[in-house]
């Protein structure tokens, strides 16, 4: 195990290129690890552990408020690990904020079964009064209906001569 601040060239790391490196601790974690020297210190001070916990959430580069606009058009919000609906949550700890409505309403996590319908069809019109919970198969059978009176009405503006 090396000593801290201990050097040693790329070559010998087994790495590419002619820096030169460092036995150096994190800044936060006090994990040691290999850093690039740079003016005669390490170049990083924090692991990149440590770095994107920091970069998570509110301290994000890319920060808009939490709260964003799918390319579906949706609006999803982010949640802290710690919030009692984080069990709702995608990739990256965001869920859809139509969901997150209803469940605080019931007071509970939505089942991954339980569809959240818009009655006015309007993506981010999240108020409760314009939400309702559908089950996955009585939501199909309700999309396919309304495909099929489409259709009819498609048909019937058709009008063709028999």
């Amino acid at each position: 195990m090396p000593q801290l601040n201990e050097e040693r060239t790329a070559k010998e790391l087994g790495r590419i290129g002619t820096f030169k490196y460092i036995w150096s601790a994190c800044t936060n974690c006090e994990q040691p690890r290999w850093v690039q020297k740079h003016h005669k210190k390490p170049r990083y001070g924090v692991c990149i552990a440590c770095e994107r916990k920091r970069r998570k959430g509110a301290s994000g580069h890319g920060w808009q408020g939490g709260r964003v606009v799918t390319q579906a058009g949706y609006a999803v919000v982010y949640l802290n690990a710690e919030d009692k609906f984080y069990p709702m949550t995608r990739t990256g700890g965001y869920v859809m904020e139509h969901r997150l409505v209803m469940a605080n309403k019931l007071d509970r996590c939505l089942r991954k079964d339980e569809i959240i319908h818009h009655l006015n069809g309007m993506r981010q019109d999240n108020r409760l009064e314009n939400l309702v919970i559908v089950n996955k198969h009585n939501h199909q059978k309700e999309t396919f209906i309304k495909q099929l009176q489409y259709r009819i009405r498609e048909l019937e503006q058709l009008r063709l001569p028999i």
